[in-house]
């Protein structure tokens, strides 16, 4: 079957328009962490094996703090998205601490995702609650945020950039699950607790 050259330029924008979309849906932190074995803060200390492997980057980490889950060594290495990542490769800083959000594939300690220590990081931990999901959908008009409460999740519409999703979280409460600022925010940021 021939195709003409505009048929392929055109699946080519589709192509490329699902791979940036689908590296940009917006995730909340505590959706990672409900969804992973690992989480805990570190410094990469270096980088380790050829960093040119398509699959992997790997590096060595000294574990700070650990939030969940028990079996992480205090210096270990770490598994991330390699260059053939649809998003591209993942690339830590020397020196700079983060947190990790991680799986164990066997003896490696693969990371889902990372993102840099914020300063009332453990804070936030502490209330999280993971009997309770984010369902997230993206709004039809770009300026409308909205919050449903359910007995088992938080159905949240939004694209991820306003103030209410950044520094909330998703927390039970007399057998419902509701959308909650974190104290700090509504101290520090021009946030309302009106969801």
């Amino acid at each position: 079957m021939c195709r003409s050259k505009y048929q392929f330029i055109g699946y080519k924008r589709q192509i490329i328009s699902e791979i940036k979309s689908s590296c940009t849906d917006p995730r909340h932190d505590q959706q990672y962490y409900c969804g992973v074995q690992n989480v805990f803060t570190a410094v990469v200390d270096a980088a380790r094996g050829p960093l040119g492997d398509p699959f992997d980057r790997k590096y060595r980490v000294t574990v700070k703090q650990v939030f969940k889950g028990d079996d992480v060594a205090l210096n270990t290495t770490i598994s991330i998205y390699g260059r053939s990542h649809s998003c591209g490769p993942t690339i830590l800083d020397l020196k700079r601490e983060y947190n990790i959000y991680a799986n164990k594939n066997g003896p490696r300690l693969e990371v889902v995702s990372h993102e840099e220590v914020p300063p009332a990081y453990v804070e936030r931990l502490k209330m999280y609650d993971c009997t309770c999901q984010i369902d997230i959908h993206k709004p039809s008009n770009p300026s409308s945020v909205n919050y449903e409460d359910a007995p088992d999740k938080c159905v949240v519409a939004t694209h991820g950039r306003d103030c209410q999703f950044r520094n909330g979280y998703c927390k039970k409460t007399n057998n419902l699950c509701s959308w909650e600022l974190f104290p700090s925010a509504l101290q520090t940021t021009n946030c309302v607790q009106v969801l």
